[in-house]
């Protein structure tokens, strides 16, 4: 077994990287359609924010048993490595795992590193999974945990007509818009300062991110990749009346090519403009949106810090459901 570099520009060396990760996410989630390589390419090769370096394991026949993946970030929280490590399941427990860790740390450590974070993900009833107990087992410790929710569309019959009823009355002096694509140049401002805002507002655990540091440039290449990944952008948000300002905002990302599933990106509301539901009030108006544009659509995947009452209190009432669990966890690299 032997570690080889791979380059994320290629597209035969992406596609060895992505079949373990596909791989893997089929065997826990048979049911869903997963990650294509196409999006996860165009998603690696976005550099701008930080630095993608891909691996895998090569047995002696060429064959690959598993990969990894760093993200570096380089505009904020520059001591952190987010890493996604995964091997084929019917490869498993030969030691390939630990020599992806062991090329990841390694890498992490060159670059100056001091944090290696990871992710485990399991369907409900199956918690304490094999990458749980590997995480343990090589020094990380449970960071953050998070819920995976569900929503089958369409919603029940009136729940929306009724959200926005008795929500309505709640948000007077605040106006609901919505947006498909790029945002509107308008807005653009205050949705990169939404964005920093929930980067540290969202529970983080012992996480120890800092903000991320958004601004509008950032903002387009985000909707730049997004686009070159095959995914539609539906925004909704709220304007508060006497200032003009955007002080919510919630995104759907749905693939182009399999709309049927959706998946449910940030929400966030400002923090001098909380107390008026918001958050419930553009997710209702984004999945009415959404609705209205795509009724190929049939679900919505959702995720959640656990302690994030307010947020989960939100999906409850739109009908979403309780999936999975996963867990954030964290390495410190001397």
């Amino acid at each position: 077994m032997r570690i080889a570099a791979l380059d994320p520009y290629d597209d035969s060396d992406h596609l060895d990287w992505y079949r373990p990760q596909a791989a893997a996410e089929a065997f826990d989630w048979p049911d869903e359609p997963g990650w294509s390589n196409e999006e996860l390419a165009a998603r690696n090769r976005d550099q701008s924010s930080g630095e993608v370096i891909l691996a895998v394991a090569r047995e002696e026949d060429g064959s690959v048993a598993g990969s990894v993946s760093l993200f570096l970030p380089r505009l904020d929280n520059t001591d952190v490595a987010d890493m996604w490590l995964a091997v084929v399941p019917e490869k498993r427990r030969r030691g390939t795992g630990g020599l992806l860790l062991a090329h990841a740390e390694s890498e992490a450590r060159r670059r100056g590193r001091t944090k290696l974070v990871a992710h485990t993900e399991s369907p409900l009833g199956r918690e304490g999974s094999e990458g749980e107990r590997f995480a343990r087992a090589h020094g990380f410790e449970a960071a953050l945990s998070e819920e995976r929710r569900v929503l089958a569309l369409p919603p029940a019959p009136g729940l929306l007509d009724r959200l926005e009823r008795e929500l309505g009355p709640q948000a007077l002096g605040y106006e609901v818009t919505t947006w498909f694509g790029a945002c509107p140049e308008p807005l653009l401002k205050d949705l990169a300062s939404l964005f920093s805002t929930i980067s540290t507002d969202a529970p983080q655990g012992s996480l120890e991110k800092d903000e991320e540091r958004w601004d509008a440039a950032r903002v387009r290449r985000e909707e730049k990749t997004a686009e070159e990944m095959g995914r539609e952008l539906y925004c909704a948000g709220a304007r508060h009346a006497g200032t003009g300002r955007l002080v919510a905002v919630t995104e759907l990302s749905v693939p182009r090519q399999r709309p049927a599933t959706c998946y449910q990106l940030d929400t966030v509301v400002d923090r001098a403009h909380r107390g008026h539901r918001l958050g419930a009030l553009v997710k209702a108006a984004n999945l009415r949106h959404l609705l209205a544009a795509v009724p190929a659509a049939k679900r919505i995947l959702t995720w959640n810090a656990a302690a994030n009452g307010p947020m989960i209190a939100v999906n409850e009432l739109l009908g979403f459901e309780l999936a999975g669990k996963s867990v954030n966890w964290m390495k410190r690299l001397g």
